[in-house]
């Protein structure tokens, strides 16, 4: 029976692998790769009014009708606010449970630095 090494850690899944033992070229991408902007131009939106209700909890609705997407998909904010996350850092927005979220006071600086 042959296993393909990559399907479980006990035949190697964690371990880097040499492709050149498996057949398959290492070949340098032709195209260059460009790296795009870290957000979309909703998250975008989305840290401007956090920037602008700064020291304020604000929730999903506000923010909604404030950037636009008010008859949109209602967690298309939530999607937002995990990119910002990601972006900012995991102690960047402070979540006020039932209420909505805030930009937390250390993070205030580098966000409005991010949308210069």
């Amino acid at each position: 029976m042959h296993l393909c090494p990559f399907t479980h850690r006990s035949q190697g899944a964690n371990r880097p692998e040499n492709w050149a033992s498996y057949g398959v070229p290492m070949a340098e991408p032709s195209i260059p790769v460009v790296l795009s902007s870290p957000l979309t131009p909703i998250d975008t939106k989305v840290l401007e009014v956090l920037v602008e209700s700064s020291g304020r909890v604000v929730g999903r609705n506000y923010i909604a009708r404030q950037i636009g997407i008010e008859n949109s998909v209602a967690r298309r904010v939530d999607a937002s606010l995990v990119a910002l996350r990601r972006t900012l850092g995991p102690d960047s927005l402070l979540t006020v449970r039932s209420r909505g979220w805030m930009l937390s006071p250390e993070c205030e600086e580098s966000a409005r630095a991010l949308l210069k």
